[in-house]
């Protein structure tokens, strides 16, 4: 819970304005909803923590949009050392902006997008969602503008793979594949 003092009210209201658009970051880059609650709160708390830095940014909510995507990513890694992963539980962690409406090829790129080693879908999240530039992203992931642009490129490559494997073989012979 925020405590009371100076500047709890505007907190308050900065995180009433930021929530919506933190639960869908987290969606996104977890894509199971436990984890994304799990991610939002702990985002928030560091909101609460740093709250003197957040406020003083020119840019508050990329501020605390980039930390969410670093802690994700610390998170993961962590995680990694303890956990194996198999197709079956990355399948069921689309995130739930599939279960919205959308046409069947809007739903195969948010499963492959799920699919993603966890930095090239941060790089993607933070570079749609969040209509991130290049050098922001650097900045928030703590990458050089170059890496994001090969880990990005590396994106794209692994989504066509995924794609293409997703093709049935009369598909991919009718393309001359």
């Amino acid at each position: 819970m925020i405590g009371a003092g100076p500047g709890e009210e505007e907190l308050r209201a900065f995180v009433a304005v930021v929530g919506p658009r933190l639960n869908a970051l987290a969606w996104s880059l977890t894509g199971h909803r436990q984890d994304a609650e799990d991610l939002v709160q702990e985002t928030l708390v560091q909101v609460v923590r740093k709250w003197s830095r957040v406020r003083s940014s020119r840019h508050q909510g990329a501020y605390v949009s980039s930390m969410m995507a670093n802690l994700f990513l610390s998170g993961r890694r962590r995680a990694s050392a303890r956990e194996v992963v198999s197709d079956a539980v990355v399948a069921a962690r689309v995130s739930p902006v599939t279960a919205l409406e959308g046409t069947e090829q809007e739903q195969g790129l948010l499963h492959r997008v799920a699919r993603l080693p966890e930095r090239q879908r941060a790089v993607l999240v933070l570079r749609y969602l969040e209509d991130f530039s290049t050098e922001q992203i650097a900045q928030a992931l703590s990458m050089s503008p170059g890496a994001v642009r090969s880990t990005t490129h590396r994106a794209y490559e692994t989504l066509r793979g995924l794609a293409e494997q997703e093709r049935s073989p009369d598909d991919r012979l009718a393309a001359g594949g």
